[in-house]
């Protein structure tokens, strides 16, 4: 098998890179309480462990050359990552009139998408 005669080939000349958070799915997180803000104080320790997961998948894109990043909010009413922890990157609320926004609506068309917290959805019996 021959490759081809030079990267560009293989990827775009801007890579950008969607990142797609949910809550119960992020490691640490193993109490109802702490994907709702209903309950503030375990709500906060949610946060801040959705925080440090997108964190590191903000910096494994960059790393991996992404030339831009968007967020996605996919848990509850799309209000949960603050800002104020990713200045200068957009976040896409993907809620709308009460539900999540199907797919990747809202993100453009993204060269590659990393999904942080993501879970089987309620009642699944195998997920």
């Amino acid at each position: 098998m021959r490759l081809p005669p030079s990267p560009s080939v293989w990827y775009p000349s801007r890579m950008r890179v969607a990142v797609c958070a949910d809550m119960e799915g992020v490691s640490g997180i193993d109490r109802f309480e702490e994907c709702f803000p209903s309950w503030s104080a375990h709500y906060r320790k949610g946060v801040r462990l959705l925080v440090a997961e997108i964190r590191a998948a903000v910096h494994a894109a960059e790393e991996a050359g992404a030339d831009e990043v968007v967020l996605a909010d996919w848990h509850y009413l799309g209000r949960n990552i603050p800002g104020a922890a990713f200045p200068g990157l957009p976040i896409r609320r993907l809620w709308s009139a009460g539900r999540p926004v199907v797919g990747a609506q809202g993100l453009g068309r993204p060269d590659a998408a990393v999904f942080v917290g993501m879970h089987a959805g309620a009642g699944n019996a195998e997920g």
